[in-house]
């Protein structure tokens, strides 16, 4: 019998790179979102805190994302 999905190894490292990208996207969106709310609420929101939000969203935001890719790129469409 043909095997439809040669690389089923591959495929599945794919899914959990897909899987863990895109719980890593989401918490660090929510992370983001409560610690903004939190400032925003208790003591108003400043350029310095902007500045302090992107430098460590941005980066978990980068490394969520290429997980994802790499599992995308592990895992073509047929």
């Amino acid at each position: 019998m043909d095997n439809p999905h040669p690389n089923t190894p591959t495929r599945f490292i794919g899914l959990a790179l897909i899987v863990v990208g895109v719980l890593w996207l989401a918490t660090t969106g929510l992370c983001t979102l409560v610690f903004v709310a939190f400032v925003v609420q208790a003591y108003g929101i400043t350029s310095g805190d902007i500045s302090t939000i992107f430098i460590v969203a941005v980066p978990s935001a980068i490394i969520g994302s290429i997980l994802y890719a790499a599992g995308r790129w592990l895992r073509p469409t047929q």
